[in-house]
């Protein structure tokens, strides 16, 4: 849902696509998830810090969960665009069909993987900050749109009223509502 948000906002032409990108974009981890099931039934030991890490994926799978993923689209005839999102949301730069929208479901995940956590607000231990877009160049050039403070705010306030529908189990959960 944030990244059909993201995308009205930048005003990309497929916000559905946008949305759907968002919901698929990390497929690749379930094969790895029943990966680790297995071995943690066979009493092995997984890096606890495998997911949504690429090179300890790699290293510990042989291949990534954005290769994966990008392999099941394939199978399953996934547009191209939806290919290109699941194989290089981590590399936005890397976008070959759609880089708006790889940077669009990039960046969402770049936020949601920066954002200050709920319990952090909840204390007042932590303010918002900007993702550091310079440390981890994640955004795809020319749509560095975390950068700015007032897409920051949306998304967190989005974030929010997301999160809160989701625990409370409250209809709305569409753009429409708004």
């Amino acid at each position: 849902m944030l990244s059909e948000c993201l995308a009205a906002h930048q005003e990309y032409f497929e916000k559905e696509q946008a949305y759907i990108a968002g919901l698929l974009h990390d497929i690749g981890r379930l094969p790895q998830y029943m990966l680790v099931l297995e071995e943690q039934a066979q009493d092995r030991i997984v890096p606890p810090e495998w997911p949504d890490n690429p090179s300890i994926e790699h290293d510990y799978f042989g291949m990534d969960h954005c290769a994966v993923g990008s392999q099941m689209a394939r199978s399953w005839n996934f547009m191209p665009s939806f290919v290109d999102v699941l194989q290089n949301h981590h590399e936005s730069k890397e976008a070959k069909h759609d880089p708006a929208l790889v940077g669009v479901v990039g960046s969402i995940e770049r936020f949601l993987l920066t954002r200050p956590s709920e319990q952090s607000f909840a204390d007042g231990t932590s303010e918002q900050k900007t993702p550091d877009l310079q440390a981890e160049d994640h955004a795809y050039e020319g749509f560095r749109i975390l950068s700015s403070p007032n897409i920051l705010k949306m998304l967190m306030a989005e974030y929010e009223r997301l999160l809160l529908m989701v625990q409370t189990g409250l209809p709305g959960l569409t753009q429409a509502d708004n």
